[in-house]
């Protein structure tokens, strides 16, 4: 009977070792493979939290209102927008985006940013403070709120805004500008209000 025990013992005993040597062979030969099966599981659950946190990111943006003006002014200057939340054209110092415009000869970008929180109703372009100035060129001029947008080659510049009898202008039919022309001793300041066709089209823009 012991003889048999033994027997038995000394059987399972072969029988786990060949088992844990197989297995470790085993492990050895597909350890790489394994390896190399989490790391590509890894890259895709980073690629998915990614993407996930790229979503949830342009889903909390805030969009706000944001104006663009393509200009050539070869003189220093300062431009600004002026805003209304009311519907009126009351506009008033408290409510106005400024642009510093560095003389060039050639076309500039300028950016009007609006907060956050401003919804406006009503804008009106000045174009310059400065009273020694030189002609002014607008190529085109843009308004975007969030993926909505309107641009209006200068050429258009009134078909948005009221004409200023005190600030005389061509238009550049072939380049699709328009030009302000600045009269000798001249200190008008080339301001303009929108017309109703710009109110509608901000109303469009902002919704």
């Amino acid at each position: 009977m012991k003889e048999k025990n033994k027997f038995f013992n000394k059987l399972l005993y072969k029988l786990a070792e060949n088992f844990l040597i197989n297995l470790f062979k085993m492990n050895n030969k597909f350890l790489p493979l394994l390896a190399l099966c989490f790391i590509v599981f890894s890259c895709k659950n980073e690629d998915k939290k990614t993407l996930v946190d790229s979503e949830n990111s342009e889903a909390t943006a805030i969009k706000r209102m944001h104006i663009q003006m393509d200009v050539i002014q070869t003189t220093a200057n300062n431009y600004a927008v002026y805003y209304t939340e009311d519907n009126t054209i009351n506009f008033t110092p408290e409510f106005v985006i400024w642009n510093e415009v560095k003389p060039s000869p050639n076309a500039q970008t300028l950016d009007f940013y609006f907060p956050e929180s401003v919804h406006p109703t009503h804008v009106r372009f000045d174009l310059g403070n400065q009273p020694e100035r030189e002609d002014i060129v607008l190529n085109k001029f843009r308004f975007s709120y969030g993926e909505t947008a309107l641009e209006v080659k200068g050429s258009e510049f009134f078909n948005y805004f009221q004409k200023n009898d005190s600030v005389s202008t061509e238009i550049d039919q072939a380049n699709g500008s328009i030009k302000f022309l600045n009269k000798k001793g001249s200190k008008v300041t080339p301001f303009f209000y929108p017309n109703e066709a710009l109110v509608l089209e901000i109303i469009k823009i902002m919704k």
